[in-house]
């Protein structure tokens, strides 16, 4: 069974307040067997200097999992990124880079 990698990058342009959500998907040429996401590397900043960082998060999670859809050749995933200080209001802006790992038939 072939095993499928594919880069994606999530850009996300200067963004105010908590967090910010972005779906993708991905068609492959032959049935998913099994499917993962990682994070190979993100940026987050602030779009003015001088800002004091209380949270800063970034995570993956499947939206329709292959598993779920017997015989699919497509997925879907979000990625979600946060970057805030005390009060969440600044804007901010960076991307994310996420790698999928698909075992097609």
């Amino acid at each position: 069974m072939p095993v499928q990698l594919d880069h994606q990058e999530f850009t996300i342009l200067s963004h105010q307040g908590p967090f910010n959500t972005s779906i993708k998907g991905r068609n492959y040429p032959s049935r998913i067997v099994n499917a993962d996401i990682a994070i190979t590397g993100f940026k987050l900043q602030y779009d003015q200097p001088d800002h004091e960082v209380a949270e800063i998060e970034v995570r993956t999670k499947w939206v329709r999992n292959v598993n779920e859809v017997p015989g699919a050749t497509h997925v879907l995933f979000e990625v979600h990124a946060n970057l805030a200080d005390q009060n969440a209001d600044d804007p901010w802006s960076g991307f994310v880079q996420v790698l999928i790992i698909a075992v097609t038939e």
